[in-house]
């Protein structure tokens, strides 16, 4: 005896099955709350895809038969409602319309599936912070959701615990939302990277701008990433003459002096300013170490010197090409 195939409402009945807040809503009826979303229409993501290209390819893939998840939506008191995640979705919809995808009913209307959002502003700011629509936040979108977050009195820790994130990350996305525009502008453009850029927020403050740009010129117009801001390594010569100075003044210590070191190591407030005395033959080894490493910095800060002025003079005679 062949088996009856279970429906819907069978799943319903055995408690297998639950109904949801899903409703169709005339795509005219769904609406974009100003000011809300994240999105920053000018930026370019991590795959080099700018708002709009994201949008038309997405489009496409609709016009196509493609299928995509519910957009979340709450009601409008005006009519209609208002979205809270699955912005990109809806204009995609609209822009396939437009490239004459025949998603209209036979009254010319378009429906689009919608599920109810149930929560306040600080619930529905985190939803679209914790989407997982395709295309993911920029640094500077999620930094401004988190200075968002805090404007509603959220400390760092609450936000951490909200969006899935450890606190150092919240408070360091809030010191990028909270950089001077040029700074944010730069991030934007490509020519830092928000980590590099936060780095050295922290260490120059209001400056921060002109140390960046100054950077991107050393570095001929490339990328600043947070590798850069680290000083170069010394050359493998310079640091094996450095530690064979070093090695000379380690092994001329004596157990009195070594007792001397110990006890400043271990209690610097105490100790730190004890005396030992030195031959000037250590001396001169621990100065020619300083000098060896003096040298290549000098010799270095010279080279990326000479590689910002030969950028510079590069743009200078596309300039005047131009």
């Amino acid at each position: 005896m062949a088996t009856k195939q279970k429906s819907y409402r069978d799943l319903l009945a055995e408690g297998t099955a639950a109904r949801v807040n899903a409703y169709r809503i005339k795509l005219d009826e769904i609406h974009e709350q100003p000011g809300f979303n994240l999105r920053d229409e000018n930026a370019i993501d991590e795959n080099g895809e700018t708002f709009q290209e994201g949008i038309e390819r997405l489009a496409s893939y609709i016009a196509s038969g493609g299928m995509y998840p519910p957009i979340e939506v709450r009601i409008r008191d005006e009519g209609g409602v208002w979205i809270v995640d699955g912005h990109r979705r809806t204009r995609a919809v609209k822009r396939a319309v437009e490239m004459g995808a025949p998603l209209q009913d036979k009254e010319g209307e378009v429906w689009v599936d919608v599920i109810t959002f149930t929560g306040n502003d600080v619930d529905r700011l985190t939803r679209i912070m914790t989407s997982n629509e395709s295309r993911k936040l920029t640094d500077l979108e999620r930094a401004e959701g988190y200075k968002r977050l805090a404007a509603f009195g959220l400390k760092p820790a609450e936000i951490a615990e909200k969006i899935g994130r450890s606190r150092p990350h919240v408070e360091q996305m809030l010191i990028l939302a909270n950089a001077n525009h040029d700074v944010q502008q730069m991030v934007r453009e490509g020519k830092v990277s928000a980590t590099a850029a936060i780095e050295i927020v922290r260490k120059h403050g209001e400056k921060a701008g002109a140390e960046i740009a100054g950077k991107v010129k050393a570095a001929g117009g490339g990328r600043v990433k947070e590798g850069d801001l680290k000083p170069k390594a010394l050359p493998r010569t310079v640091v094996d003459e450095v530690e064979q100075c070093v090695s000379f003044v380690s092994s001329s210590l004596t157990k009195a002096q070594r007792a001397v070191l110990a006890r400043a190591e271990k209690d610097p407030a105490q100790h730190a300013g004890d005396k030992i005395e030195i031959d000037a033959g250590t001396m001169l080894e621990v100065l020619k170490a300083a000098e060896l490493i003096r040298n290549e910095r000098a010799r270095q800060a010279e080279k990326a010197a000479a590689k910002a002025q030969a950028a510079s003079q590069g743009e200078l005679s596309e300039e005047s090409a131009a």
